[in-house]
This record gives C-alpha cells, sequence and structure tokens, in this order.
C-alpha cells in the first residue's frame, strides 16, 4: 500500500512539475519584461503563467502592474483584487491594491488600506510614499514633505522620494532645496 502511494507521488510529481515550471517560466520572462519597460509583453507572459497556474499570487501582482503602469486601471484593479482575494494581508499586495485605488481616485480607500500596512509594518516605505500622494492630493504640503522625508530616511536612495522632494520644494519657490534633492 505504501508503495503505491509513493508511486502515485512520483507520478503526480512528474506531471504536474512540467505546468509549474512553465507558469514560474513565464512568471519570470514577465518580471524581465516588466524591468525592462515592455509591460505590454509582460502582461502576456504573467497570463500565460496564470492559464498554467491561476492561484499564482506573485502573476496577479505581476499582471496588476502591469496595468498599471499602462493606465489600464480597471484591468489593473481586478488583478490587484484576485492577488489580494489569495494574498490576504501580505503588505506587498497591500501596497500594490492601494496604489490602484489612489491612480483610479479613490483617495480614502486608497489611505485606508495604507494605514492597515502601517498597522502590520510601521516603516513600510511604500504605504507613507502613498500617504505623501495623498497629502499632496489634499493640498497638505507640509504633511506630503515630512512623509516623503521620512521615506527617503528610510530607503536613502528611493527615487520617488527623491524626485517628490524636489518638485514639492520647487512648487513651493525652494530651489536651493530642490537643486539638493
Amino acid at each position: 500500500m505504501m508503495q503505491k502511494a509513493g508511486i502515485y507521488l512520483l507520478v503526480s510529481m512528474v506531471l504536474i512539475m512540467p505546468v509549474f515550471s512553465t507558469a514560474m517560466q513565464s512568471f519570470e520572462q514577465g518580471q524581465q519584461l516588466l524591468e525592462s519597460g515592455r509591460p505590454i509583453e509582460a502582461a502576456v507572459a504573467f497570463r500565460e503563467a496564470l492559464e498554467q497556474n491561476p492561484r499564482y499570487l506573485d502573476a496577479w501582482l505581476g499582471l496588476a502592474e502591469a496595468f498599471l503602469q499602462l493606465q489600464e486601471l480597471d484591468q489593473a484593479l481586478e488583478a490587484a483584487e484576485e492577488a489580494r482575494r489569495l494574498g490576504g494581508r501580505s503588505v506587498t499586495v497591500l501596497n500594490l491594491y492601494a496604489d490602484v485605488l489612489l491612480s483610479l481616485g479613490r483617495i480614502d480607500d486608497a489611505f485606508a488600506i495604507y494605514q492597515q500596512v502601517l498597522s502590520i509594518e510601521p516603516d513600510n516605505t511604500d504605504a507613507v510614499l502613498g500617504q505623501a500622494q495623498i497629502a499632496l492630493a489634499h493640498n497638505h504640503t507640509d504633511k506630503a514633505l515630512q512623509d516623503f522625508r521620512l521615506a527617503l530616511e528610510r530607503s536613502p536612495r528611493n527615487r520617488t522620494a527623491l524626485l517628490s522632494l524636489a518638485i514639492v520644494a520647487e512648487t513651493n519657490g525652494d530651489y536651493e532645496s530642490a537643486q539638493n534633492y
């Protein structure tokens, strides 16, 4: 009986492994395409991974990110919601979901999600950056500057924080600070 179970397990693994490796290969290809600035092709690769494994959380995240880059916000939201269904309280999932909501103009919803992330992980730079963008949307420049500086302290090479600080400083007429960022 034990030998039959072992053979069944071995046969199952042999049949499943090609599907898993194909999904993983498609996902990795999607990541490379996304990183090289080719979001359309990345979305195709992520979809291929999801055809092989519809519960592949990272592929859903990649697909949402690709659609976000393409400004296909309804599709980004669908992918982010599926990632959220699969990934629950993962801060990576929650941050991406909040980013999509923010892009859709659902500022209060995005703020609530960023707050949730910060309750789980108080030093999360992405959530702090999201809240800084929301502060800017509400014309709370002092709060935005504070949050952008905090993000920069936590991640000194963060280009989003640096660029945002420079833009806000220049907008406020503080050209010297803008130059320093």
